[in-house]
């Protein structure tokens, strides 16, 4: 007699629950207090080198009396914002669109030549492939430069010929790229030396702080180029890209001064302590689109075009041939009123 036994059916397992991705909800407080903050950075920048104070105190003291003044900022300071929004902007509509977890942007006010750092974002998510990385990563660049172009073929055809011989040695040269040599040449007056418009200016920063995000290394914009056209190779680029800025720095330092090679040692410097390595996307199997490696080398050529060897540099004698003369920006609408110099003790003798 045979004996049945009852087996229940065997059932899949449970399908796991699916896990929703973790939004960061936006600490607007904090984007817009870093917004302003550059923005008066920028102002300040622009104006106190006009004002011929010799100490902090000075300057405070002049603003104070006279707080008009800061208006003559506004100009530099609104093309500047304006454009580097514009570059963060790009990434951020690219990376909704794609579905890519970004940051607003995080704008770095600094007491520099131009009042900012840029600004920075971060990727909470990975793309979900290299196609994906390469649009998010070009959208930046090709949307700064969309406005930094015609702001300065705008600053250039408003700005004016420098007198060489008010040319002081403080004053500052900026160097010049094949882009923005090919727009002076178009929309500036003929002159060997310029005294640069405000929103040129800005908009020399513009074509400059586009340069230096594409650079092939890292996770800067041309770092994630690299990353999309070359995989894993990428590391090897980075290294590579890394050393020849340090070597432009060194080679700059020595042939020109300290000061015309730091800023490429400083940078090749920062990229080693941040590191070369590239993460992964999430599915490397997706290859790039012909028209998608079109945009990639479209975005290298830029670098070219943009590059600047030597950004920043005190003013040449007039018997040698400098390129771009910051000058004096416009003159304030109440001039400042400067204190007379105390003469030394020893004149006063009776």
């Amino acid at each position: 007699m045979g004996i049945d036994v009852y087996e229940p059916p065997r059932l899949p397992p449970p399908p796991r629950p699916r896990r929703e991705p973790v939004t960061h909800p936006p600490r607007w407080w904090l984007h817009l207090t870093l917004f302003v903050l550059t923005f008066c950075s920028a102002v300040l920048a622009s104006v106190v080198p006009t004002l011929y104070a010799g100490s902090l105190s000075e300057v405070l003291e002049i603003l104070r009396l006279e707080p008009l003044l800061l208006l003559h900022g506004l100009p530099f300071a609104v093309a500047l914002m304006a454009v580097l929004l514009a570059h963060e902007l790009g990434h951020t509509v690219m990376a909704r669109r794609l579905g890519v977890d970004l940051s607003l942007p995080y704008f770095i006010p600094a007491p520099t030549l131009f009042g900012t750092l840029g600004a920075i974002i971060l990727m909470r998510s990975l793309p979900h492939d290299r196609p994906a990385l390469l649009k998010v990563a070009v959208a930046g660049p090709f949307a700064g430069m969309l406005l930094a172009l015609p702001l300065l073929a705008w600053g250039l055809s408003r700005s004016a010929a420098a007198d060489l011989d008010q040319l002081a040695a403080s004053d500052f040269v900026f160097g010049s790229s094949l882009l923005f040599a090919g727009l002076k040449a178009l929309f500036a007056p003929d002159a060997e030396i310029l005294k640069l418009h405000p929103v040129a200016l800005a908009g020399w920063v513009g074509l400059f702080q586009t340069s230096l995000n594409l650079i092939p290394a890292a996770q800067l914009d041309g770092g994630h180029v690299a990353y999309a056209l070359f995989g894993r190779r990428h590391e090897r680029l980075s290294r590579v890209t890394a050393a020849l800025l340090l070597a432009l720095g060194i080679y700059l330092a020595i042939e020109q001064g300290i000061e015309h090679g730091a800023v490429w040692a400083l940078w090749a410097m920062l990229l080693y302590m941040l590191g070369l390595r590239h993460p992964p996307v999430q599915d490397e199997r997706v290859p790039v689109s012909r028209r998608q490696k079109l945009a990639g080398l479209l975005a290298f050529l830029l670098l070219v075009c943009t590059f600047t060897p030597v950004p920043v540099s005190r003013a040449l004698p007039p018997a040698a041939t400098p390129t771009i003369h910051r000058g004096d920006q416009p003159r304030p609408m109440f001039p400042p009123r400067r204190r007379p110099l105390r003469p030394p003790p020893e004149e006063f003798r009776l």
